[in-house]
């Protein structure tokens, strides 16, 4: 999906500072929809086979746990922070683009395993952000294909600019990723 979008094939240079390069193309939002119905039982299937597997709970449960105050301590976030019990989640505190409008909520560790922080928790806020990401990616469908009526003659790349010129002075921007905060300072 990502290389349909960008056309590249490993390194998606897709998102750059003032939005996209190019828009996405006609028919991307009922491919991802395609791609949820199909992805969401197999998630749950390995979700089932993974999350109560006997083997995988002693060797995870009660094994590296973070406490929170430590997480906070050496700068932890996303979902190593989430795991250790804090709710924190850029889309919610910061509020930046379409994720206040959407419904998603914000896994955090619950120490059901063993102790909260564990490497059990680390694991289940990752596959409950799974499941939260594809709600997400329904909700934007959905608002994409409301919003925006394509027909195939639609060139949506002609639309964007090329290049974004920015004024010149400071600029820090953040955003929450798969692996924590990503931060920018330019």
């Amino acid at each position: 999906m990502l290389e349909w979008a960008s056309g590249s094939r490993m390194l998606y240079n897709y998102i750059w500072v003032g939005g996209i390069f190019y828009d996405i193309p006609v028919g991307f939002e009922e491919r991802c929809k395609e791609f949820v119905s199909y992805f969401r039982p197999k998630l749950d299937e390995l979700d089932d086979l993974l999350t109560n597997n006997q083997i995988f709970i002693a060797r995870t449960a009660n094994i590296g746990v973070l406490p929170a105050d430590v997480a906070i301590n050496y700068g932890c976030s996303g979902p190593m922070l989430r795991a250790s019990g804090v709710k924190w989640d850029l889309r919610r505190v910061d509020g930046y683009s379409v994720y206040p409008e959407l419904d998603f909520d914000i896994p955090i560790g619950q120490g059901l395993m063993g102790t909260v922080g564990d490497c059990w928790d680390r694991y289940k806020v990752r596959v409950d952000e799974i499941k939260e990401s594809l709600k997400i990616i329904e909700q934007c469908a959905d608002r994409l294909m409301s919003d925006f009526a394509r027909s195939p003659e639609f060139d949506p790349r002609a639309l964007v600019p090329k290049k974004v010129t920015l004024k010149e002075q400071a600029y820090y921007v953040r955003a929450e990723n798969p692996k924590g905060e990503l931060r920018f300072l330019f």
